[in-house]
């Protein structure tokens, strides 16, 4: 079975913070199931939600960014999130 791609992509506005480091460092899937248990992933059809990890570095204030989820080159869902400096999650529930 192929394994659906998920990428969390974070816009910068406005254009002044560039200069500031902001990464997606992982994104998760809950619930998590460990790779040896049984069974080791969701059921088909089961919801689920994915946490994007995102960190503001370099940062004294927070920024406004506008995201999207994108699920196989489709975009899922789009928003504007406010990141604090350090670490931010953006979860997005999908069945």
């Amino acid at each position: 079975m192929r394994r659906p791609i998920l990428l969390l992509a974070v816009l910068l506005v406005p254009v002044s913070a560039w200069a500031m480091d902001i990464d997606v460092t992982s994104i998760d899937r809950l619930p998590n199931c460990a790779f040896d248990a049984v069974p080791n992933q969701p059921a088909a059809g089961a919801a689920v939600t994915f946490e994007g990890h995102i960190d503001l570095i370099d940062a004294v204030s927070p920024v406004t960014a506008d995201f999207v989820w994108y699920l196989d080159g489709v975009a899922l869902t789009r928003g504007t999130v406010t990141l604090v400096p350090g670490s931010n999650v953006v979860t997005q529930p999908w069945t």
